[in-house]
């Protein structure tokens, strides 16, 4: 049986990189739904992309909700509609054709896995890696994040090593990881989300890896080719920094090594480069926060989307 498996790029403001990506979609060697989500951009481009691209479904939220916001709209109109995996996807980015394919297989020939990503290359420089793995809180390095390399391999079956983070450029995500580990926590607005979510993704226990093969290329250009090459040290640090204001490898006041695995990151919600959605709402402590309770409040319902009063479906197309 074939899987039912939705990919979710969000667009604000970013119509001519949607479209670029909506191409490379379009170009997919298996099966796939697109359920594009506008975050409220301006001017609204919803009816010349769903004139251009007939075959995806949009979703306009009425405000901005960020990436994880946008996403999580995403991902519940995908659930409500029987997906198996969902792979989110950066709208500035091209896939190759057989990613689909490839993830599927990998999580086949891994099944332990609960989230699977691609090696990221850059767009303006095609043979240099933007990110593969990534490991929290490693003891002996100055930041939170420090670059896992994996070695690149096309293999049958794929390839697979595991990380403790996949970059939310492009992760696919087995439906069934959502029901135990919740969506993506909307108190993260931009920056870092993907990382609480794939540590909340390990603590259900499933594992987080990296497919061994680029398959994605993300806009832009590396600031130095070598250091991109030789691990990026330097970047992982300083973004580290700025955003936990650490700069021992401590994962918060108090707590050297965190004994549940999210616990550095809950308290990110107020942090330099964590904005939350609704600057008026109260960060939640790691206690209100557990990943049982946000299964719970997360866990999809029929006709959510629809009850939304933030979102609405503005076009459908369901693939034969």
């Amino acid at each position: 049986m074939t899987p039912n498996v939705w990919i979710v790029p969000v667009n604000y403001n970013g119509t001519e990189d949607t479209r670029k990506c909506l191409r490379s979609l379009a170009e997919l060697s298996a099966p796939a739904h697109v359920v594009l989500v506008d975050n409220a951009s301006h001017p609204d481009p919803t009816a010349e992309l769903a004139a251009e691209f007939p075959w995806v479904h949009i979703v306009r939220n009425t405000e901005n909700l960020g990436w994880s916001g946008g996403n999580n709209t995403g991902i519940r109109y995908a659930l409500e509609r029987g997906a198996d995996f969902v792979m989110l996807l950066n709208n500035d980015t091209t896939v190759a054709p057989d990613i689909v394919a490839r993830l599927l297989g990998a999580f086949r020939a891994h099944p332990r896995f609960g989230v699977i990503g691609p090696v990221i290359r850059y767009m303006d420089e095609p043979d240099v890696v933007m990110t593969d793995g990534v490991t929290f809180n490693p003891p002996h390095f100055p930041g939170f994040f420090q670059r896992k390399v994996v070695p690149e391999r096309r293999a049958d079956p794929p390839a697979v090593d595991e990380t403790d983070i996949v970059n939310g450029c492009c992760m696919m995500v087995r439906a069934d990881v959502f029901q135990r580990a919740g969506l993506i926590d909307d108190h993260f607005f931009l920056i870092h989300e993907e990382a609480d979510f794939c540590l909340r993704v390990k603590e259900v226990g499933f594992g987080c890896g990296v497919l061994a093969e680029p398959l994605v290329w993300h806009k832009g250009r590396p600031r130095s080719s070598a250091r991109e090459r030789s691990g990026n040290d330097t970047t992982t640090r300083g973004t580290s920094r700025g955003s936990y204001g650490s700069t021992d490898g401590q994962a918060g006041a108090g707590c050297s090594r965190p004994t549940q695995p999210t616990c550095a990151m809950r308290t990110t919600a107020t942090a330099t480069n964590v904005r939350p959605r609704n600057a008026t709402r109260p960060t939640r402590s790691s206690k209100g926060s557990s990943t049982p309770r946000r299964a719970a409040r997360d866990r999809i319902a029929p006709g959510t989307v629809g009850a939304c009063p933030r979102c609405v479906a503005y076009s459908s197309w369901v693939a034969g």
